[in-house]
């Protein structure tokens, strides 16, 4: 097999694409981040939970529980969503671990989660104070 090595931005490259043998030591082909991403092909129903989902939406882990975070940013094209989580950060999650989506709100399947999604939820509510409680309003 052919290949060759070139430099470029100070990088050393190795090219072992079949096209460029014969050529010149500077390899034609654009760098894998200058070519164009292809967006990936969404499911009849990953587009449609897709749709459902607006920026700003609360996220939970079950129906009834309290948000953990929120929708930060829709992947267009892509099979995922950022989402804030509380204490954590953002977190990029996959379409196919949103079990529902109703009444602003996304709802995540735990089981399909990423082992350090599940700790950053279990500690979405560390930093709160389990003695706080609200100043009485001046109406009371």
């Amino acid at each position: 097999m052919h290949f060759h090595r070139f430099e470029t931005a100070g990088v050393s490259i190795i090219c072992r694409n079949p096209h460029c043998e014969g050529r010149s030591q500077r390899c034609p082909l654009p760098m894998p981040s200058q070519r164009e991403a292809q967006p990936a092909q969404l499911s009849q129903g990953d587009r449609i939970m897709h749709d459902q989902i607006s920026e700003g939406f609360m996220v939970f882990v079950s129906d009834g529980a309290e948000g953990i975070g929120s929708v930060r940013e829709i992947r267009h094209g892509l099979p995922e969503l950022l989402v804030y989580i509380e204490n954590a950060g953002d977190f990029v999650i996959p379409l196919s671990a949103v079990k529902a989506v109703h009444s602003d709100k996304v709802i995540l399947d735990f089981d399909h989660l990423d082992l350090r999604l599940r700790n950053a939820i279990r500690h979405a509510r560390d930093s709160e104070d389990p003695d706080y409680v609200s100043p009485a309003s001046e109406d009371e």
